[in-house]
């Protein structure tokens, strides 16, 4: 009986053990399946139309390996993330922030970053304490690409113990380790950081430090990791997915090379990338997709909706094949993703920041204060992106490493930086390009180091025919919930309105000829309001020297010509205010807004000798007056056009000098046209007036577009010349005779800044019609008299 009961026992122990492994193993009825993924940037968005078809099908997935793009693809997918939330989240506008490898401008926080320049390249050194010094290494910024991986992904990693077999779907992403010239297989770890180091380009994005090794671009020695797919699972089918039909060239590309050579992303993969052919380790039993993507470029991650249905519809075509060596099988991934804590943004989740070890503890304390302060006991998951935004606002901060790691004792995450402390040396070249008389170069060099506090020290020059200026200024930025930031800066203006030619058009008339020379000692306090909005006091010292000279050959169409002499004009301006800019470009704004109000007080001393038909003027005296300034300016844009307006209101007691040409210059102005900044008239010119503009434009492509703008001017206090004698000015309230001018431009943007090619038309007499070509940027160093 006791054998019986033994024997019993032991055969439905064996039969429950052989139910059990029969419901933990992969059903009999079909075959293990890998999917292959292969890197080539943007191209890689193509493979979510994979997944989306695959899906569709009931295609099973047990194993995925990938590189670069196909790793980060990939490693999403393994995670948890369907094809449906991955299409979300390509076609979002944060994913475009996050592959610009720059905070858009309307993105970046008002009070952290530096003002718009029209600066063409960027150059970052690193200085040690030796004065050792170190140049970036990679073209693109990773700071935002690198916070939105981790907070996708960080549960995923905290869930599976860092082991990429207990993913969702076991995974493996291949990096390269170009100092011992082999593929490294990344198995375990965080999965955010090692599907970074699997898409880091070199010279494009820096490399990550995973087990105290740099890792680039897995593209370098394994684009397409069947091999490791076969090693790593060895599934019996595979299902390979390569970015581009072209399989290299077996000969030189006859025919194509100038068109390859245009394309420095071509000769970068070409020089760098696995040389082998894609269908080297697939068998008769497996299936290779080749995607139809060798036309787009690699770091263009605009054109989702092409690349996804190409994605869609040559799997499509595959799906046959597929089904029949696989055979479908639906399966359930709904279990896991609802055992994910889908964090809310706004919850307050993140309990702690960790700053790298090599800052001093100055330093921390002023990284801690910007992302958690130490009164608060947790912070949401978008209060650490929008202040994480503000240290990357800055150039200081702009190659910050962050990620998410989940504590053990507490189950929530902690916020870690890696960051290298030195001081860093900024350099920006650029100006721009025009047919008329503001070409000009433009050099900036400025240091940032940061204790308790950062700080900056820089230099601007600005050299051109009409226009030439130099500022040397110095900051401290205080950080606090709502930082505060002094500056303090001298600022040199000239313009030299005697060289204002146009080479395409006739010359531009100047009645009156004049050479502007202004010096300014400016200090302000900037409080940080919000994400785009501060609020200043300014306090500048004045001095301007403003010559005239005598010109017989133009026709006295607009005021006095008959003039020489100095006008100098010392004064404390005194001013307070609120701005609140949120437009996406400083020259030709498609989407945005911008507010300002100010007011300014002026004391100032007049010194002028100026000679009027053999008559000399000399003035001696006080110029005090009040200005109050409100503009507003906002852009609605649509899929394939939009419009904008802009209205600018100013009341000011500007008095009389003395004389009309003096009077002139002080007087509050308005410049509707881009080249309306290079001509000295009394048009657009009032003590007080109301101004405005209506914007149309058209988009032709991602990057050229038409635009159309009408400018309206009405001034109350117009300046006038006396009826007997020219240079005694006349302040006349009851003259609100209105300007007008009206703008055509064709505008392409480049990497660098647009082109622009414009005609346009002003009520001015001195102007009317013009067209001119520019290149680059047309902004300027502030004028704290003037703006």
């Amino acid at each position: 009986m006791k054998i019986y009961l033994t024997l019993t026992t032991i055969l439905l122990s064996l039969l429950f053990s052989a139910n059990l492994n029969a419901q933990t193993e992969l059903p009999q009825k079909r075959k293990s399946v890998g999917v292959v993924f292969s890197g080539g940037g943007a191209k890689g968005i193509a493979l979510v139309g994979v997944l989306k078809v695959l899906e569709e099908n009931g295609i099973p997935i047990d194993y995925i390996t990938g590189t670069s793009m196909g790793a980060i693809i990939g490693g999403f997918y393994a995670a948890g993330y369907n094809a449906h939330e991955l299409d979300s989240i390509i076609r979002s506008e944060d994913f475009q922030i996050w592959t610009s490898g720059d905070l858009p401008l309307q993105e970046r926080n008002l009070f952290w970053s530096k003002p718009p320049s029209p600066g063409w390249v960027d150059l970052q050194v690193s200085l040690d304490s030796s004065l050792q010094t170190t140049f970036q290494r990679s073209f693109l910024s990773d700071a935002s690409l690198n916070f939105a991986l981790s907070s996708f992904l960080f549960e995923a990693s905290d869930k599976s113990n860092y082991n990429f077999d207990s993913l969702p779907i076991p995974f493996r992403c291949v990096a390269s380790n170009v100092f011992s010239k082999k593929q490294v297989i990344l198995k375990e770890g965080d999965l955010a950081q090692s599907i970074r180091a699997s898409m880091a380009v070199p010279l494009v994005y820096r490399p990550v430090k995973i087990d105290n090794r740099y890792l680039f671009d897995g593209l370098v020695y394994n684009n397409f990791p069947v091999s490791v797919m076969i090693d790593e699972f060895n599934p019996d089918v595979i299902i390979g997915v390569n970015l581009g039909t072209e399989e290299g060239f077996e000969g030189y590309p006859e025919g194509q090379d100038e068109e390859l050579i245009k394309n420095s992303m071509n000769v970068i993969t070409f020089l760098m990338s696995d040389k082998s052919k894609p269908t080297k380790y697939l068998k008769e039993k497996d299936i290779y997709i080749p995607l139809p993507v060798d036309d787009y470029f690699q770091l263009d991650f605009s054109p989702v909706d092409s690349l996804i249905k190409i994605g869609t519809e040559q799997t499509e075509s595959y799906i046959d094949e597929i089904l029949e060596k696989v055979g479908p099988l639906p399966e359930d991934r709904s279990r896991y993703r609802e055992s994910l804590v889908d964090y809310d943004h706004d919850k307050e989740i993140v309990q702690k920041v960790v700053t790298d070890l090599r800052m001093t503890k100055r330093q921390q304390r002023f990284v801690r204060r910007i992302i958690k302060d130490k009164n608060e006991d947790l912070i949401s998951l978008q209060q650490t992106n929008d202040r994480y935004n503000k240290l990357i606002s800055t150039t200081y901060f702009k190659d910050i490493n962050p990620y998410f790691i989940t504590d053990i004792s507490t189950g929530l995450p902690k916020f870690y930086l890696d960051f290298n402390p030195e001081s860093k040396l900024n350099l920006n070249l650029g100006g721009n390009v025009a047919t008329f008389a503001n070409s000009q170069v433009y050099f900036d060099i400025n240091m940032d180091f940061l204790s308790q506090n950062l700080y900056n020290l820089g230099l601007n020059l600005f050299a051109g025919i009409f226009y030439k200026s130099s500022k040397f200024e110095g900051s401290a930025l205080f950080p606090d919930k709502k930082s505060l930031k002094l500056t303090l800066d001298f600022t040199h203006i000239e313009r030299d309105y005697t060289r204002t030619d146009n080479l395409l058009t006739s010359n531009i008339s100047q009645s009156t000829l004049v050479e502007r020379s202004e010096n300014f000692i400016n200090a302000s306090i900037d409080k940080e309001l919000e994400k785009r909005d501060i609020l200043y006091f300014r306090v500048s010292s004045y001095n301007a020297k403003n010559t005239f000279f005598r010109d017989n050959t133009q026709p006295s169409e607009n005021f006095a010509l008959d003039i020489s002499g100095n006008v100098r004009y010392n004064a404390g301006l005194f001013a307070v205010g609120y701005l609140y800019d949120k437009l996406n470009d400083p020259n030709y704004p498609t989407n945005g807004a911008k507010y300002l109000a100010e007011g300014k007080l002026i004391i100032g001393h007049e010194d002028s000798k100026v000679t009027d038909d053999s008559v000399q003027i000399d003035t001696d005296a006080s110029r005090n007056w009040f200005q109050v300034k409100g503009r507003a300016e906002k852009y609605y844009e649509k899929v394939k056009w939009g419009w904008g307006f802009s209205a600018e209101a100013l009341f000011s007691t500007v008095p009389e000098f003395g004389t009309y040409s003096a009077t002139l210059l002080h007087t509050p102005v308005y410049y509707p046209l881009k080249n309306s900044f290079f001509n000295f008239s009394k048009a657009f010119r009032a003590s007080s007036y109301l101004a405005g503009s209506l914007t149309l434009y058209y988009k032709l492509s991602k990057t050229t577009q038409l635009r159309a703008s009408v400018h309206s001017f009405t001034g109350w206090g117009r300046v006038e010349e006396d009826g007997e004698f020219s240079e005694i000015p006349i302040i006349e309230y009851n003259n609100n005779n209105s300007d007008t001018a009206i703008d055509f431009s064709f505008v392409a943007q480049t990497p660098v800044g647009p082109l622009s090619l414009s005609t346009n038309y002003s009520s001015d007499p001195q102007m009317e019609w013009s067209f001119y070509i520019n290149f680059g940027y047309l902004l300027y160093n502030p004028n704290r008299f003037e703006d």
